[in-house]
């Protein structure tokens, strides 16, 4: 299926039930200055969760948490207070993947779905894929402790596979910005920023339907500028326990 194919695709009436769709699985993640009168979102991330064997966690990026703003800032899952730093399971593998522990009660509470580890699959060369996540130049403030987060995503091919982390080429300026105007955005043209720690969607069409599974995690290297690029690492670094390790052994 080629990019002009899926972009089709994804804007008509299915495509747009699907996109709707992602949004059961992400929340944001972000870093609240309270005042006398009035709460700030200081910076912000994306994540999202999973249910292994015995328990769930929640999954972002590394440097979402360790570029955290300074000051202690209370940190927010959607609309739960919830200092992720001190759930920390991940390891240190040095990879820009962190998770945390989290109940099946909170993610409820979210309002939000949780992957199954069967949901994984690999980052294949060549593949249409879709991230999505928070953009924090989309996020505005609706009352003191209230923030409205817009959830959005790219679509792109990925251009280069390799042992933890793969590369997304997006369309052009020109051909992204018609797409996502397509799809209700009024043409703005997006900033990667706050999209870290979402997931990367790996979509398909099978017999006339769109078929999705998780392949990565936005991470650091975006290169919007110039080249219109975005890094992510391949969710087979992450195990059912949560714990992260460099993916040398592939499961799939």
């Amino acid at each position: 299926m080629s990019t002009s194919q899926a972009m089709n695709l994804l804007t008509n009436d299915e495509g747009l039930r699907f996109r709707s769709y992602f949004l059961r699985f992400v929340s944001p993640l972000y870093y609240l200055q309270e005042g006398n009168r009035r709460a700030t979102v200081k910076a912000n991330g994306t994540c999202f969760f999973m249910q292994g064997p015995s328990s769930f966690f929640g999954v972002t990026a590394r440097h979402v948490i360790s570029d955290a703003p300074k000051g202690d800032l209370p940190i927010l899952v959607g609309n739960l207070k919830m200092d992720v730093r001190d759930r920390d399971i991940s390891g240190s593998s040095g990879l820009d993947v962190f998770t945390f522990s989290i109940s099946g009660n909170e993610i409820h509470k979210l309002g939000k779905t949780p992957f199954g580890y069967e949901d994984l699959a690999p980052a294949d060369l060549g593949g249409f894929v879709m991230p999505c996540g928070f953009p924090g130049n989309l996020r505005s403030r609706l009352g003191p402790y209230e923030t409205d987060f817009v959830a959005t995503d790219y679509s792109g091919v990925i251009t280069s596979v390799g042992d933890d982390t793969a590369t997304i080429r997006f369309a052009s300026d020109d051909e992204l910005k018609r797409f996502n105007t397509k799809i209700g955005s009024n043409g703005n043209w997006f900033k990667p920023g706050g999209m870290s720690g979402g997931p990367v969607f790996r979509v398909k069409s099978e017999y006339g339907a769109l078929t999705s599974k998780l392949v990565g995690v936005i991470s650091q290297g975006h290169d919007f500028q110039t080249g219109r690029q975005m890094v992510f690492t391949q969710s087979s670094v992450i195990s059912s326990s949560g714990r992260v390790a460099h993916a040398r052994n592939k499961r799939f």
